[in-house]
């Protein structure tokens, strides 16, 4: 869990893109990850990779294509770490 202490979720409900949701990772090399929710959340690293929209990273020096892969990657994991915070969350409320 301490290994995605950097990544956060967020959302920007006021864009005219609907369903373009951010994992944003704070830590360098630092970037957003536009991903669209509905193709992306509850799916595997495949059906996630190809719902990404765009990568930014907030600096102008890009990291390299294995540490890009790296960094989606992790991003996937935390992913699957709030899919399932959620689903326990969703269970509570139900009991």
């Amino acid at each position: 869990m301490k290994k995605y202490k950097h990544f956060v979720w967020a959302e920007n409900n006021i864009s005219q893109e609907a369903q373009q949701t951010y994992i944003v990772k704070l830590d360098f090399p630092a970037c957003s990850i536009r991903f669209d929710y509905s193709e992306g959340f509850y799916a595997g690293y495949d059906e996630f990779y190809k719902s990404i929209a765009d990568v930014q990273f907030f600096t102008n020096d890009r990291p390299s294509e294995e540490e890009v892969a790296e960094i989606l990657t992790n991003a996937w994991n935390f992913l699957v770490l709030e899919e399932k915070r959620l689903d326990r969350d969703l269970e509570e409320i139900e009991e």
